[in-house]
């Protein structure tokens, strides 16, 4: 019993003397180096700490200082290192006081990426169906990427972000030399990386059945980035070739994986549901009162209907590997505010939209009408071609010759198309009908 009051007064007396010793416990000297245990006990994620710290210039060399007891909290400034160095961090978490002491000692997060910023990472998996391939290149406006040696598009920032945390969380460096090969597996899965970084370090790892600590973490997570930058990247609107139900056919695909479709004025069913990408195919689901689904191809600028994949549309025969066409125009570079906030617009490639062109910058002052739309005049008349048309939400039409009007809801009439809002009918719902706006078009 004396023995344990004694190794309890030795615990009490080094907690204290590790609590002078750190950040703020006195002006005069600078913190003692630390050597970091969990409650009375080590570990080999301890000792991987230490190392991790080491190597940053936490500690020193041969230091037996101990400092406190490790609590429930996380510290963040350490998951940062330790996700630098792949080092895993302890489950226990550390104490307050070291939090704090890191924190003022860590150096900035904005330095450290730039020093060993990702440049480059190249991805591709493949299985029973075609390989895909992903390629992220970092350009002196951010990052690209690139679908199977596609053309290279930005990348959002948010998912750039993103895919960079995925490499360090995931341990994705730690994959470098990897070389698997399961041949007891007949059908399955490969894979090929390549990271570059700016300080020159390079990853290189492929695997075929046999894969690295981590990937199936990240391979989910890089999948779920990519597919939403495919996603926007294949965001708008798309004319079927052929014949529509009494003028044209369109799909719609929003960047928030909604979609509308619209077989054309003697309709009476305009659908609507979610859509995702799957690899090279395009998948609908459609949620508006039929069940159907629906799959399409994707080739540059084009959906291409696959027939044994899919459910028949409900008035017009879609033959298999119809094309339905993306609507490019030439005035791509016109972009439109809505009382300031900007909103991605697919415009039309059509003598008015060229008039409209020429009346930039244009800010129009918009008045609600009918709980469905917004109107307002252009101060001149443009060509039109008005057909009598079934609107949906996101819709930018022209009106009278002399009127711009988008709609948050839908309505029949004669009017000639302008663009489409590529967003849902709900985000077209909060920008429109709160009250009267400013429609804003520029260059």
């Amino acid at each position: 019993m004396k023995k344990a009051r004694i190794s309890f007064i030795i615990l009490i007396l080094l907690s204290v003397v590790a609590f002078a010793a750190l950040p703020g416990a006195s002006a005069e000297t600078e913190p003692a180096v630390y050597r970091l245990i969990p409650y009375m006990e080590q570990s080999d994620a301890v000792f991987d700490v230490q190392t991790a710290l080491l190597r940053l210039g936490y500690l020193g060399k041969g230091s037996d200082f101990t400092l406190g007891i490790f609590d429930d909290a996380t510290l963040k400034a350490l998951r940062l290192f330790c996700e630098d160095n792949h080092i895993a961090l302890p489950a226990e978490g550390i104490s307050p006081e070291i939090q704090k002491y890191l924190l003022e000692k860590s150096p900035s997060p904005r330095a450290a990426s730039e020093e060993g910023a990702l440049t480059r990472l190249f991805f591709m998996r493949g299985g029973y169906m075609a390989p895909l391939s992903y390629e992220v290149t970092l350009t002196g406006d951010g990052y690209v990427i690139a679908e199977n040696e596609g053309r290279p598009r930005p990348l959002d920032p948010s998912l750039a972000a993103e895919m960079i945390r995925v490499v360090e969380e995931c341990g994705m460096k730690r994959w470098d030399g990897f070389r698997g090969s399961n041949p007891y597996v007949l059908d399955g899965e490969s894979f090929s990386l390549t990271m570059e970084f700016a300080d020159g370090t390079t990853v290189y790892a492929s695997g075929e059945n046999s894969f690295p600590d981590g990937y199936g973490e990240a391979s989910a997570r890089l999948d779920e980035i990519f597919e939403k930058a495919a996603m926007s990247r294949l965001a708008g609107v798309y004319r079927y070739e052929g014949e529509g139900f009494g003028g044209d056919f369109t799909l719609t695909l929003n960047a928030d994986g909604s979609y509308t479709f619209y077989e054309g004025p003697l309709s009476s069913y305009m659908g609507g549901g979610t859509w995702r990408v799957y690899l090279n195919a395009v998948d609908l689901n459609e949620e508006n009162g039929f069940e159907l689904s629906f799959t399409f191809g994707v080739e540059e600028g084009a959906l291409i209907y696959l027939s044994g994949s899919s459910d028949p549309f409900p008035y017009v025969k879609v033959k298999d590997r119809e094309r339905f066409v993306r609507t490019e125009s030439e005035e791509e570079s016109m972009k439109l505010f809505i009382d300031g906030t900007p909103v991605p617009v697919t415009w039309e490639n059509n003598e008015s939209v060229t008039a409209l062109r020429g009346l930039l910058p244009l800010e129009v002052s918009m008045s609600m009408y009918g709980g469905f739309e917004q109107v307002g005049p252009l101060g001149r008349g443009l060509p039109r071609d008005d057909r009598q048309t079934v609107t949906a939400p996101g819709d930018i039409v022209l009106y009278s010759g002399n009127q711009i009007v988008v709609f948050y809801g839908s309505n029949s009439w004669a009017y000639t198309p302008l663009g489409h809002i590529n967003l849902s009918p709900g985000e077209m719902a909060g920008l429109l009908s709160g009250g009267d706006v400013v429609l804003t078009v520029t260059e």
